[in-house]
């Protein structure tokens, strides 16, 4: 026989044959923990991947009311919340991405007087302040207003203005509250209040 077949076969003595097992064992177990390590990472990528954006809120006032625009065209499975301390919470999905809005507005609120529309393609808030009086600003936060945040021009006008609508354009809002499906005599009862306080119409003038 050759040389190299001619010589003994190593022998194994059992503590040689526990750590060839812990050998094996240990490079299982960090087979199982770079698995482990490899989901995570999925899941968290699907994560960063699906986390929910701020749309962008348009704003404008009059001394009894807030007009709330949501920048959000075509949102599905549209979520919108009012609670009397003023928090605005909007939840909606638009194109596979979800966007959220949590805001403190600057004042309490009448929810019961205040109507949210969420069938327009931009949902749209008429939100009834719980003290007449114009706002400094919609949040309740100083400082800089945050970027999502924006002045709605097609409803804005300063406060010495707001005596300067006319019958028109009440008119014209008495017809786009009726979309909101806000009673005629609510609307009248706010119309006659704002003239006994010589106060002017309580909306826009689009």
């Amino acid at each position: 026989f050759p040389h190299s077949l001619s010589r003994p076969l190593p022998s194994f003595t059992i503590a040689d044959t526990q750590q060839l097992e812990t050998q094996v064992s240990k490079s299982f177990s960090l087979s199982r923990s770079r698995r482990r390590d490899h989901r995570l990472h999925c899941r968290v990528a699907k994560f960063v991947t699906m986390r929910t954006r701020q749309p962008d809120i348009l704003w404008a006032q009059r001394s009894h009311t807030i007009y709330l625009t949501v920048a959000l065209p075509d949102a599905t499975d549209t979520q919108l919340k009012l609670e009397p301390d003023g928090r605005f919470t909007f939840r909606a999905r638009s194109k596979d991405v979800v966007y959220e809005v949590d805001v403190q507005l600057y004042k309490s609120v009448n929810v019961c007087a205040s109507t949210m529309d969420k069938a327009r393609r931009l949902p749209f808030c008429v939100i009834e302040k719980q003290e007449r009086g114009w706002w400094e600003r919609l949040l309740k936060t100083e400082g800089k207003p945050p970027q999502f945040v924006k002045a709605d021009w097609d409803y804005w006008i300063e406060e010495e203005d707001e005596d300067a609508i006319s019958d028109e354009c009440f008119h014209r809002l008495s017809l786009n509250m009726n979309k909101l499906k806000i009673p005629p005599s609510e609307l009248e009862r706010t119309r006659d209040s704002d003239d006994e306080d010589d106060d002017g119409a309580p909306g826009p003038c689009p």
